[in-house]
């Protein structure tokens, strides 16, 4: 697999194309200096230090488009690995287009398409954060234990069926492809899991049903994440300016005009709901 198929297979925007071409024309002329760096990017022990060191190596950056072709040119070598695994295409291809998902979030919040999520996506073409059905689910250590970190992306449908079939799908796939990993359990900090939110939201609302699946250990009313995931603008958007496309916006924009956050929460998923 070549770069150029994989933009194809996610179906990356075209306004990412041209610059993208740009940036691996200067990726292969520096390739004997960039590699160190992106070898450290397969191997979830040393992707982040790789990533971090990567972005400072490839300098002038502007859209950070030579980064994105580093991380999709790591996705392409990562799928020699899914072959060897038996992982099927379909959940590599699933997986990778979280570049996809992004792009279109970015034009959405910045009403420009650049790529703002290299701080991100090396767990993916690590292989360490898999889309599985609806969700994603990321190997990590928490609190001294081995777990899988679960997270919600924004085109996620969180009705019923489809979030039993990801967590069925997640517990055969890592028993399956990762027998050697002892999960302790499944976790998931979001802002998805406030209990706030119970306050905003009717019983059929698929956010609470999401909520339903987890055990809440810890709250913390602080969290602003809502602003990036619910009203999708830049940081420091003036709460004045959010906007109220939907009931759940202006519910929550009216908390935050009243001096309220509606936080974030650390949730473990239920036993009962992965068997």
């Amino acid at each position: 697999m070549e770069v150029s198929e994989l933009v194809g297979l996610i179906e990356l925007p075209y306004q990412m194309r041209e610059p993208l071409t740009a940036a691996g024309e200067y990726v292969r002329n520096h390739y004997s200096e960039i590699e160190p760096y992106l070898n450290k990017l397969s191997d979830r022990n040393t992707m982040e230090e790789g990533n971090n060191e990567l972005i400072k190596v490839l300098r002038e950056d502007p859209g950070s488009f030579k980064i994105l072709y580093c991380h999709l040119l790591m996705a392409v070598k990562s799928h020699d690995r899914y072959v060897i695994s038996g992982i099927p295409d379909k959940i590599f291809i699933d997986t990778m287009k979280c570049f996809t998902r992004f792009a279109k979030e970015c034009l959405v919040r910045n009403k420009s398409m650049y790529f703002d999520r290299a701080f991100w996506t090396y767990r993916q073409v690590s292989m360490n954060l898999f889309r599985l059905g609806e969700l994603e689910y990321e190997i990590c250590s928490d609190r001294g234990s081995d777990v899988i970190s679960i997270h919600i992306p924004s085109d996620a449908d969180l009705n019923d069926e489809k979030l039993d079939m990801s967590f069925k799908l997640a517990e055969f796939f890592f028993k399956s492809y990762f027998p050697s990993y002892r999960i302790e359990r499944y976790i998931c900090d979001s802002w998805l899991l406030s209990p706030a939110l119970k306050e905003l939201l009717g019983e059929d609302s698929g956010i609470l049903r999401f909520q339903s699946y987890f055990e809440i250990l810890d709250f913390d009313e602080s969290n602003l994440d809502c602003l990036e995931w619910l009203f999708r603008v830049p940081a420091g958007t003036a709460y004045e300016l959010l906007p109220e496309d939907t009931s759940l916006q202006r519910s929550v924009k009216q908390m935050l005009l009243g001096g309220r956050t509606p936080g974030a929460a650390y949730g473990v998923l239920r036993d009962r709901r992965t068997k």
